[in-house]
């Protein structure tokens, strides 16, 4: 339950993540939000099967890196719906993931993906837009 005098940002005593209001910001990054997932998921998948091919064919060196890798964008998958961002650091990922270290927020997005890809968005969101004027 919440009171007319409570912030925005606050929910069952949860604050909202702003890498989570910068997707539900506006209405076209939802469905830039689902294509993101849906790319890691589907390099979760491409990875794994690309693994248990090498597998069979007894290349267990390139077996292991596609397995790593199939790891690697499940777990930035979850971070993703969970958080709205992941981190690309696969250090970070690991601890996040293990439970084992407390993460330094260094800024307002929770990792390093949607950092940098907000502020460009945001940069250009402050240069005047194109017109059709010369035509």
């Amino acid at each position: 339950m919440t009171s007319e005098t409570e912030p925005n940002n606050l929910r069952d005593g949860r604050r909202i993540l702003p890498s989570l209001e910068y997707w539900r910001a506006a209405p076209e990054r939802l469905p830039q939000r689902f294509y993101i997932a849906f790319c890691l998921l589907m390099s979760s998948v491409q990875d794994l099967i690309l693994g248990q091919k090498e597998q069979e064919s007894n290349n267990l060196n390139w077996s292991a890196t596609c397995s790593y890798y199939a790891l690697v964008h499940g777990g930035r998958l979850v971070c993703f719906l969970g958080l709205g961002d992941y981190p690309m650091q696969h250090a970070e990922l690991r601890n996040l993931l293990s439970g084992r270290q407390a993460r330094q927020r260094r800024d307002v997005y929770p990792f390093d993906w949607l950092r940098g890809f907000a502020h460009q968005r945001d940069d250009r969101r402050d240069q005047p837009r194109p017109t059709l004027d010369f035509l």
